[in-house]
């Protein structure tokens, strides 16, 4: 196995000569339509942050209003920022695209089924692995109860060994698109088995710190009860209004799939990523891998599906060709990211709702937002 290899990037910097537009007026118009508590909103073009904002509060009934800085659970956006942690590792030579089950865990290559020994990374990062959506859909006999006594890897040890001794493929490896976040824990703890650490650590060490993304974490935003020093989540009430998810070790997905949709951060930090990911697919190095490493988690692998590493792979309105991006939610928040390669834009809008009416909040900002991006732009 080779060492790391630390690059020390300077942070993504993400504003620009002139102050952004505001987006505050557009955000509150659509909190107020379709009933979300908060969201924020950014849109980085050119060279920098042309329109930011914010509206609502942290907290439904609360008064303490959204920031830019605030950290807001992305849910399945988390699954780029594991494939980009794999593109790091397979720069470094700890593991490749093609590395089987069998070679990532010879400790139990034994035991686990024969149809888990040939499945490769790549597999696992693009969903045709053949492996359920949730441990709520695994086979009769599979046994996958998450035990939140332990830590974060071992939790993802225990069920990584208990999918690969008992679950079968829903489908051929390699064979069928199957949207899955099992997937992501078993490709994030052959991360972490092959690179000797956690995967927390791991994506602290490799992608928050080389983007300056100081505001990077792992579960709830608003970890502790009753305080409101972070947007809440919430869902859905009885009474059709939002109900505030107190914060704390339940307010989030279990960090047995972390790897999947654990992530959080702010809008600006999410940004930053974004962009990143903007300037490699454009060739505008140094940045955080190699081109070709950024092209390699773009590109849709195992056609008819348009799912690349971590990516999806769709046409949006005003975007331009090229366009990749993913939404999330943990049942509570609600996030959209798009990366605009041929417009030179990257947008982030977070909701801390997560509702029908929410992601027809977050829709109606992203046509807003890229409608800002039509005709093409002129370069500056």
């Amino acid at each position: 196995m080779k060492p790391f290899i630390l690059l020390l990037l300077c942070p993504v910097a993400i504003s620009g000569a002139a102050a952004p537009a505001s987006l505050d007026a557009d955000l509150a118009e659509l909190c107020a339509q379709y009933g979300v508590p908060g969201m924020a909103a950014a849109l980085w073009h050119d060279g920098g942050i042309e329109a930011a904002g914010v509206a609502g509060v942290r907290k439904f009934g609360a008064k303490e209003p959204i920031t830019l800085n605030d950290k807001f659970n992305i849910g399945s956006c988390t699954k780029s920022i594991t494939a980009t942690l794999a593109g790091v590792l397979v720069e470094s030579g700890v593991v490749r695209w093609d590395l089987t089950l069998a070679e990532a865990f010879p400790q139990w290559k034994s035991s686990m089924l024969p149809e888990w020994r040939s499945v490769t990374l790549s597999m696992l990062l693009s969903h045709t692995a053949g492996l359920p959506t949730q441990t709520s859909d695994t086979s009769p006999g599979a046994e996958l109860k998450i035990d939140y006594t332990l830590l974060p890897r071992d939790q993802r040890a225990v069920l990584v060994r208990e999918l690969l001794r008992h679950q079968k493929p829903l489908t051929p490896p390699g064979s069928q698109f199957h949207y899955s976040n099992l997937s992501y824990a078993v490709a994030g703890h052959l991360l972490e088995v092959r690179a000797g650490g956690k995967w927390e650590e791991l994506v602290r060490q490799h992608i928050y710190g080389p983007l300056g993304m100081t505001t990077g974490g792992f579960g709830a935003g608003a970890f502790y009860p009753g305080r409101v020093d972070q947007p809440w989540g919430h869902q859905a009430g009885p009474d059709g209004k939002p109900k505030p998810i107190p914060g704390g070790l339940h307010s989030d997905n279990p960090p047995a799939i972390g790897p999947a949709a654990t992530a959080h951060g702010s809008t600006l930090d999410l940004l930053k990523y974004a962009v990143a990911h903007l300037r490699g697919e454009r060739g505008e190095e140094p940045g955080l891998l190699k081109t070709e490493t950024f092209r390699e988690l773009h590109t849709a692998h195992f056609p008819p599906s348009n799912y690349a590493f971590g990516w999806g792979r769709d046409s949006w309105p005003n975007m331009g060709a090229g366009t990749f991006g993913h939404d999330g939610s943990n049942t509570m928040n609600y996030t959209v990211v798009r990366v605009a390669p041929e417009r030179n834009a990257a947008v982030v809008i977070n909701a801390n709702y997560a509702s029908p009416e929410a992601q027809k909040a977050v829709s109606a900002m992203l046509e807003r937002i890229t409608a800002r991006l039509n005709p093409a732009p002129v370069h500056r």
